[in-house]
């Protein structure tokens, strides 16, 4: 048992620190609230147009990674402790545990969900998201609340328990819901052992759930119920259960599609080839032993609630991974189960071997495709975000002021002082565009929704640059992050365009304008697709205009002397920049170490703010307090 233990242990801290944490979309952006907390004090979201407080999501989850990294935790590292934690504290419970020895094995089994080799390295990895804090924290819960339970109604336990399911009801929305399964434990103890027996534990319970509930509720709910509540209807997350269903089953047909790299592991999650909902499949596997049944009924109400009535939820695989940490839990307490009755007319000695060798047999099928995955062109310790803030402020210097739109590159514009223009420019629409982006430094494009815009005239960032309003002065493309690809753009004409590039084996190079240069930069404006990325570009990014246009900017680097693809692209679009660049290869880890002279990012929350205290006194000052 302890070797079991042990492994999960080895494989939980090779998958929290020691592989790359690939950053989707909605990482970049929520790295903004604890970063506030990290250098403000307090969770804020003004990169999203929150200045006071942080309602978009519950702000408990940030607060710790915030808290984590004022401690002095970097980002990669902040945003891995509380899953590890929550991890290795299930671990401990199953361990420690009275379960029986088949259940606890297949309890054991559940994180290993967590390390298949999936395609998409970062679908249930650390990140700045709180679904997979919010998913181990539901598990850890129900296995403290049963491991109490039998064992006579532990008090401890049921208090931990009962804090850790009111824990994961408070990093998000969605998982409110599961902190009715202390509701069941409290009915539970009371049909088991009467009204008299049943004060002590029910006074734990309460008080395990109070510990979260009561300053949660006191300190974010009920202060800011009414943006709370408008935001969730302008979310529209809850639909009725055959929409909700529909859009369950289609996250089940990416979600196999992403299996295939797994190998044997991927038998185990055969149903959802087949669309059966993994919930109702660990229900009946967990009903089954006694030691398991109140956690299999205290379970249910998050995943039901997803399953029935949730229908925004589709692009978020965290949402899912309960029901598929509970289903892997099932399918190894059955199957060992299972194996200890077919075993039984056996001596002790041999049913001992026989269970020993296939736990080694399932810890073989599960947990090693994860240790095979390798560590990542990064490594540990760092998010590529930070390569593209130490390149953006390589080329803008200190103190810039930075224009975007979105929120995702609020950090990795480079940005000292930081506006969002999305509402100026995309929902409204300056007289003057040009006018307009003149006192900024740099105005960041990223290649992600670049086709947004409801203005009057139907142009986004991405197409003033086409039709010259902006000009190019630098550029950050990246082979790893689809997010994170950006142009660098500004009013005035730059003296030379600079940019860096990092390759999918994680090499970055820096660019810089001179003639006789030895690669080619072209931004063209194509057809939709007319230039899809190729072995002969070094690297690639479209940025789509808007739907009237039905045209995209595409962006690429080629060796100067590839005179065929030029002429390709000269044929195929029209040109709106070609600059000939000299390359030369930088060691990111000293680019990101000039982040140590790093100043804390103002944000401002309009223009004017921006643009007087960045020019009040000739230097950058000032700036919006969070």
């Amino acid at each position: 048992m302890l070797a079991v233990v042990l492994l999960m242990a080895g494989a939980t801290v090779r998958w929290a620190f020691f592989v790359d944490h690939y950053q989707q979309f909605d990482d970049l952006g929520l790295f903004n609230p604890p970063y506030m907390k990290a250098h403000y004090g307090k969770v804020t979201y003004p990169a999203h147009g929150e200045f006071r407080a942080m309602t978009i999501h519950p702000p408990l989850h940030y607060w710790i990674i915030g808290t984590l990294m004022r401690l002095g935790f970097r980002p990669y590292y902040a945003e891995a402790i509380p899953p590890f934690f929550m991890i290795l504290l299930s671990l401990v419970l199953i361990g420690a545990g009275r379960f029986p020895v088949p259940v606890k094995l297949g309890l054991l089994f559940a994180p290993s969900v967590l390390y298949f080799n999936y395609v998409q390295p970062s679908l249930f990895g650390p990140n700045m998201r709180p679904d997979t804090h919010r998913s181990l924290a539901l598990f850890a819960g129900l296995v403290a609340l049963e491991s109490g339970r039998i064992s006579g109604w532990n008090k401890a336990l049921l208090v931990l328990g009962s804090l850790l399911l009111t824990f994961s009801s408070a990093l998000h929305y969605p998982g409110a819901v599961a902190s009715v399964g202390v509701a069941v434990y409290a009915l539970w103890v009371l049909v088991e052992t009467g009204w008299r027996r049943a004060s002590g534990p029910l006074a734990a319970l309460g008080a395990g759930a109070a510990t979260i509930g009561v300053p949660y509720l006191a300190a974010f709910v009920i202060p800011h119920r009414a943006q709370i509540l408008q935001l969730i209807q302008a979310a529209d997350p809850v639909a009725g259960p055959l929409a909700s269903l529909g859009t369950h089953m289609r996250f089940y047909e990416v979600f196999w599609g992403l299996l295939r790299a797994v190998g044997p592991a991927k038998l185990l999650l055969v149903p959802v080839r087949f669309q059966i909902p993994l919930i109702l499949l660990a229900l009946i596997t967990l009903l089954v032993p006694p030691s398991t049944r109140a956690l299999a009924i205290a379970a249910l109400p998050y995943p039901m609630f997803l399953l029935l009535f949730v229908q925004r939820k589709y692009w978020g695989p965290g949402y899912f991974l309960p029901e598929i940490l509970l289903y892997i839990a099932g399918i190894g307490v059955a199957a060992l189960t299972f194996l200890y009755v077919l075993t039984r007319a056996l001596s002790t000695q041999v049913r001992a071997a026989v269970v020993s060798i296939s736990v080694l047999f399932i810890m073989a099928v599960l947990i090693t495709p994860g240790l095979r995955v390798p560590h990542g062109p990064l490594g540990p310790g760092v998010h590529e975000a930070e390569i593209a803030r130490a390149a953006a402020r390589s080329i803008l210097g200190p103190g810039a002021l930075v224009a975007s739109r979105q929120v995702i590159l609020f950090y990795a514009s480079g940005a000292e002082r930081y506006y969002d223009v999305s509402a100026d420019v995309l929902l409204d629409e300056p007289p003057d565009p040009a006018a307009y982006f003149a006192p900024f430094d740099s105005v960041v494009e990223p290649s992600a929704f670049s086709a947004d815009t409801w203005n009057r005239s139907h142009k986004s960032l991405t197409s003033w640059y086409a039709d010259r309003t902006l000009k190019l002065r630098g550029f950050y493309l990246t082979a790893r992050e689809p997010a994170l690809p950006y142009l660098m753009l500004t009013a005035g004409t730059p003296a030379t365009v600079e940019g860096h590039a990092l390759s999918g084996s994680g090499e970055l190079a820096r660019y810089v304008q001179q003639e006789g240069g030895d690669t080619l930069l072209v931004a063209a404006v194509c057809r939709p697709g007319a230039l899809p990325a190729d072995s002969r570009m070094v690297a690639h990014a479209a940025f789509v205009l808007p739907p009237s246009q039905q045209q995209e900017v595409t962006v690429m680097l080629m060796s100067r002397g590839d005179h065929a693809l030029a002429s390709h692209v000269r044929r195929t679009c029209h040109v709106r920049d070609e600059v000939l660049l000299k390359k030369v290869s930088v060691n990111w880890h000293d680019l990101v170490a000039t982040l140590r002279d790093d100043r804390p990012i103002r944000f401002y929350p309009s223009w004017a703010d921006a643009v007087n205290r960045h020019s009040a006194s000739g230097t950058p000052g000032g700036g919006a307090s969070p």
